[in-house]
């Protein structure tokens, strides 16, 4: 299973490498600070994405890093993400994702995951966008505590919404539930940003993560209430 998750991973690596001289790029960076329920009571955060697109293909480069207390105990959680979509038609596309998961306070030494799929555009305007999708691959995780660790297939099914909903202000909703023989992961991040300069904006946040199964001594609900800034490119 780890063979195939890594040549999941360097599969969608690879376009971007091979396209790099004609590539169009497009980015953020964010940081920010929160307040939690669940696993954690407080978190600072930074993340950034690089988008790049080719033709068809948007390869989109992922990265969140937090450090998180609970009880005066400090953690730090990460999360890297690699996404390859290809569009097939106006409404359908494809695509292939891998991620690594590290978060010890919610029970995770780390958690690797490699997926392929196909999306599909419900919405597609230029201040509303709505796609769903579909996806099957393979997951292993490592648990702290009392659980064994896991190798199991994954089927995977989310929706994303990108809505402009007036002058330079975004709401962004980002839903999935991924399901294997012993867990079900249900996420949804949410977030409100408004820009106040060109490429700078403000942003408020809210996310809830829910496992079906974690070891001993973990919640199975994870929320946090974040504010935070970013600058976009």
């Amino acid at each position: 299973m780890k063979n195939i998750l890594l040549f999941a991973a360097l599969s969608i690596l690879m376009p971007s490498l091979s396209f790099a001289e004609d590539i169009q790029k497009k980015g953020y960076i964010e940081g920010g600070a929160g307040l939690a329920t669940g696993n954690t009571e407080k978190s600072i955060n930074l993340k950034g994405a690089l988008n790049s697109y080719y033709n068809r293909f948007n390869n989109q480069i992922s990265a969140d890093i937090a450090r998180e207390e609970k009880n005066n105990n400090d953690k730090t959680a990460y999360k890297l993400n690699d996404k390859l979509k290809y569009q097939i038609s106006t409404d359908y596309y494809g695509f292939g994702e891998a991620e690594y998961n590290h978060n010890k306070l919610s029970g995770m030494n780390h958690r690797e995951t490699g997926i392929a799929g196909i999306g599909y555009n419900l919405v597609n305007k230029e201040k509303v966008k709505l796609a769903t999708e579909l996806g099957v691959g393979g997951r292993e995780t490592s648990y702290t505590g009392n659980l064994r660790d896991e190798s199991s297939a994954l089927a995977k099914i989310g929706e994303n919404l990108d809505w402009e909903v007036y002058n330079n202000i975004m709401f962004n909703n980002n839903t999935y539930m991924a399901f294997t023989d012993s867990n079900t992961q249900t996420t949804s991040d949410n977030s409100l940003k408004t820009f106040v300069a060109d490429n700078v904006y403000v942003k408020a946040g809210f996310n809830v993560e829910n496992n079906s199964k974690v070891p001993d001594g973990i919640k199975k609900t994870d929320t946090i209430t974040s504010l935070g800034a970013g600058y976009q490119f």
